[in-house]
């Protein structure tokens, strides 16, 4: 089975951490956001787990990074799909090369607004779409791109910061170190999931809330 097989990276594979998006990815921005991806990733599980309907569908992972959450997706998913426009550079060759190898995964090393206008990139059948780690706030016009593609029976699953006092100063030492010269009165202007209209996405259904004390997530159901 595929999620046996070992040469599935656990962590990016970065051997020059220079530019910001590498940065984003690295084991010690990893490290830093430990608590808000923990988080992420408890409410993610608890949900797979309660909704056993998911089982029946494909599962696409917005700038995925070294394929995160294919263990979970594969799990109960048909299919993974992974959509990393800078996948170059978080996943050897030779890892790419074992992965086409499976029918289960597909990947798109181009970015989510390319991936939306390309019809033929989505999936026909019903698909649970994760925009991790606050991904979605860096795709320009996100709800008119998820339009492109959104279709009756898709589920979205979307995760951003928490901008409280708890978050304070995990916010303050993640950007520091991704962004240099990151300004930490510059925190209370980042934006959140309060900055998008969930409500406009095509087909949305009901739209639920779980936040914690660095993550805050949005499950759109169509």
């Amino acid at each position: 089975m595929v999620r046996e097989q070992n040469w599935i990276p656990s962590t990016p594979i970065i051997n020059n951490v220079s530019s910001r998006y590498e940065k984003m990815l690295s084991e010690e921005a990893i490290e830093k956001a430990g608590p808000y991806l923990r988080e992420e990733q408890t409410i993610l599980e608890n949900y797979l787990a309660e909704n056993i309907c998911l089982r029946s569908m494909n599962c696409c992972v917005v700038g995925g990074g070294s394929f995160h959450y294919l263990l979970q997706a594969l799990s109960f998913a048909k299919t993974y799909t992974l959509v990393e426009p800078f996948l170059n550079l978080y996943v050897s060759d030779e890892t790419l090369m074992k992965i086409k190898k499976s029918e289960k995964i597909k990947y798109f090393d181009i970015d989510f607004e390319t991936f939306c206008r390309k019809s033929n990139n989505c999936c026909s059948e019903s698909t649970l779409y994760i925009f991790w780690f606050n991904v979605i706030l860096y795709i320009n016009n996100p709800i008119e791109m998820i339009n492109k593609i959104i279709k009756k029976g898709d589920i979205i699953f979307v995760s951003g910061w928490m901008n409280t006092l708890f978050s304070h100063n995990i916010l303050v030492d993640y950007f520091n170190y991704v962004n240099c010269g990151f300004n930490e009165s510059s925190i209370p202007h980042l934006p959140t999931l309060e900055n998008l209209s969930f409500e406009n996405i095509k087909h949305a259904k009901d739209i639920n809330t779980f936040q914690g004390n660095f993550a805050d997530i949005r499950i759109i159901n169509t």
